[in-house]
């Protein structure tokens, strides 16, 4: 975990920085602005690294107010000895996937510790990844950013540079036909697809009003979404399905289908599109957003 630590930002001089490692340009950086803080982050071994880095920045003469280390199934980095060095040099928060094996990993043959707060996460009901996997924690992350603001919020991917200011599309409600294994998932798959519409265009405009794509590809309200869609100054309307089943006789996994729309302001059907996937390598929300990322 050092020589991981000391190789990423202790080891090679910078050129344009006369000739300091880029830990030395940031521990000098932080000695010079008080009030700047920085947070450090990372999963399994990258938690190590993070862990490892705010104690060597501590050592350069870097504050405790100024260190922020949050890890996600990151394994101890040292003994009791460590532990008592550096737990008052800086703030850890330590996210624990709940059956992660890693946190204790080499706390018998060691006799390592680990310190800071310990954040307990559940996985969801339809993940099947291996609890310690990135993608476990990163869908925890999504559900927790949704929970804490809203499931109609911009949140995820918004501040986004890439965002176009286009003309504005309308999109009306994002129907969802799911398992009922599924069914906890569905305002999150439908908020990360808003998100992602978003992200793809600041211009978008989301209907208020009832009425989704259905299970025969039609557009359920169209004359309504038609009219609202005119109202926003929308050239096109955009309706998406999400549906999803479990794979039989495969645990936790499911095939989930996305399905788009494109009619113009005259109710004609300009475009459609349908793109599946099974999860598994990804959970379902993830899956969402790799399938619009896909058409």
């Amino acid at each position: 975990f050092l020589d991981y630590t000391q190789a990423a930002l202790f080891t090679d001089a910078l050129d344009d920085y006369e000739g300091r490692t880029a830990g030395e340009v940031i521990a000098a950086q932080l000695r010079a602005h008080p009030s700047a803080k920085i947070y450090l982050t990372g999963h399994s071994l990258g938690g190590a690294g993070a862990v490892l880095a705010a104690a060597r920045l501590a050592d350069m003469g870097v504050s405790p107010a100024q260190l922020e280390v949050v890890t996600f199934g990151a394994p101890a980095v040292g003994n009791a000895v460590f532990t008592r060095a550096y737990r008052e040099k800086f703030t850890l928060h330590r996210v624990v996937m709940k059956g992660d094996p890693m946190k204790d990993l080499l706390s018998a043959p060691l006799g390592f510790r680990q310190f800071g707060e310990r954040i307990a996460w559940q996985p969801a009901r339809s993940v099947a990844a291996f609890p310690h996997a990135m993608i476990a924690y990163v869908d925890a992350a999504i559900r927790q950013l949704y929970d804490s603001a809203g499931t109609n919020s911009f949140l995820f991917l918004a501040g986004q540079p890439n965002r176009t200011s286009g003309q504005p599309v309308y999109v009306a409600p994002i129907a969802a036909d799911v398992d009922g294994a599924l069914t906890a998932d569905a305002p999150y798959m439908k908020a990360v697809l808003r998100d992602a519409l978003y992200a793809r265009n600041a211009e978008t405009v989301f209907s208020a009003a009832g009425g989704g794509l259905s299970e025969e590809g039609l557009l359920t309200g169209l004359d309504a979404h038609l009219a609202a869609a005119k109202e926003a100054g929308a050239a096109q309307l955009y309706a998406y399905r999400i549906s999803g089943a479990k794979v039989r006789d495969n645990r936790e996994t499911y095939r989930l289908t996305l399905e788009r729309a494109v009619y113009d302001t005259e109710g004609n059907l300009m475009a459609a599109s349908s793109r599946s996937a099974t999860t598994g390598a990804l959970t379902p929300i993830e899956t969402v957003l790799y399938l619009f990322t896909q058409d």
